[in-house]
């Protein structure tokens, strides 16, 4: 397989990009309560939870005949987070689309509504404080549930997580190149930021001697 450095494209056929880096840790206080709600409103990761219900179609007439949104073919996460939208235009999942997304729950009439904003309102804090905190996580997530799918998760498995079908095949291969199991490299990763920055020093040191180490893919 042909190496490339970071944007550059392949120039002949059949050679693949560079498997993407990933995430060693979730990178945020709190992950494994919010991991938690998240599995409890039955949502498979944070980017379902960004998915709130468009209101309903208005009544007249005239607005019945707007197109509707092309088939969602699952969101993009390798270069920040985008969703797709309509005419083939990504939305990227910034500060106001997250607001919005908590202001669609807010006035929905479904039962998981207020605890759903509750969800997206933590995340509102996360990329509030770090524009790349939503892809991170998300990130570490579909690669939790793919690494726990099985040794070698392939291309359908991270498309059934959502994942666009232009991404989801690298994806695949970088979490089968390494990314950790369950296990007390994957519960420091995720408890790190509960204990530092803090005072309580050699606790972190602990945790950060757990992590996963770095790897060819990442």
């Amino acid at each position: 397989m042909a190496v490339l450095r970071p944007g550059e494209h392949p120039k002949a056929s059949g050679a693949r990009p560079p498997l993407p880096a990933l995430p060693r840790c979730p990178g945020l206080r709190g992950y494994l309560q919010l991991h938690q709600a998240i599995r409890e409103l039955r949502f498979r990761h944070a980017a379902d939870a960004l998915r709130a219900p468009e209101p309903a179609p208005a009544h007249d007439a005239v607005f019945r005949t707007l197109p509707k949104a092309t088939t969602d073919d699952g969101f993009r996460v390798l270069d920040g987070l985008w969703f797709p939208g309509r005419g083939g235009i990504w939305h990227r999942v910034d500060l106001p689309y997250v607001r919005r997304a908590r202001g669609r729950w807010l006035s929905s009439s479904d039962p998981r509504a207020d605890s759903a904003a509750a969800v997206v309102d933590t995340l509102e804090t996360l990329v509030r404080d770090d524009a790349q905190g939503l892809r991170r996580l998300v990130l570490w997530e579909v690669c939790c549930l793919l690494r726990d799918g099985g040794e070698r998760p392939g291309e359908s498995d991270a498309v059934a997580l959502g994942v666009h079908r232009s991404e989801a095949g690298l994806l695949a291969s970088a979490v089968a190149a390494g990314f950790p199991a369950t296990g007390p490299a994957r519960h420091a990763a995720e408890t790190l930021n509960d204990v530092w920055p803090g005072v309580r020093l050699r606790e972190a040191e602990r945790l950060a001697a757990r992590l996963p180490r770095a790897s060819e893919y990442a």
